[in-house]
């Protein structure tokens, strides 16, 4: 039977924000408006992805932590990450792969979105039976600016997805 004595065990802290929030900022030049929402998470943290020895031999999947694995003794005083077995232990690779070296910070800030508007009025559209004119052009932006870990890792994907990114081009016509 294997146990787990309690006191051994480490609480690193919330794998959810404890706080977050976002800043939309409108900045406006005439018939052109620009906005701009940041948003921010802090109080979190997560586990970084790593090299799984049995992924590796089985399917191919790597992770560039594999050029940093214990080769030669004395390597210990560089690196956590383990060094290579074959045939792979799935218990090896879990032990690893749960443990508090993989823990990150994941307080982060984030550019969500922008919005870029052109209206036209009533006083520009004098010939026509509308009342105002609005094009604008919209993205989706999802772009790391900040992030406590201080790697490339987003916290948010943890480099299990691409962020996504869409663009929208629309007219919006009052009459």
């Amino acid at each position: 039977i294997n146990t787990t004595i309690l006191d051994s065990l480490i609480y690193s802290g919330s794998s959810q924000p404890t706080g977050f929030g976002a800043f939309r900022n409108n900045f406006s030049f005439k018939n052109i408006l620009l906005s701009i929402n940041i948003s921010y998470k802090y109080g979190y943290y997560f586990r970084r992805g790593s090299i799984n020895y049995g992924s590796l031999f089985t399917d191919w999947t790597g992770h560039s932590d594999y050029f940093l694995r214990w080769q030669n003794p004395g390597d210990e005083k560089f690196t956590n990450v383990p060094s290579m077995v074959y045939p792979a232990n799935g218990s090896r690779d879990q032990f690893y792969l749960n443990s508090v070296v993989l823990v990150e910070k994941a307080d982060h800030i984030r550019l969500e979105d922008v919005r870029l508007e052109y209206f036209m009025d009533k006083s520009m559209l004098k010939k026509l039976p509308v009342n105002q004119v609005t094009f604008y052009l919209y993205g989706v932006v999802n772009t790391l600016l900040w992030n406590a870990n201080g790697s490339d890792i987003d916290p948010y994907y943890n480099g299990n997805e691409t962020p996504g990114k869409s663009l929208a081009i629309g007219v919006n016509v009052i009459f």
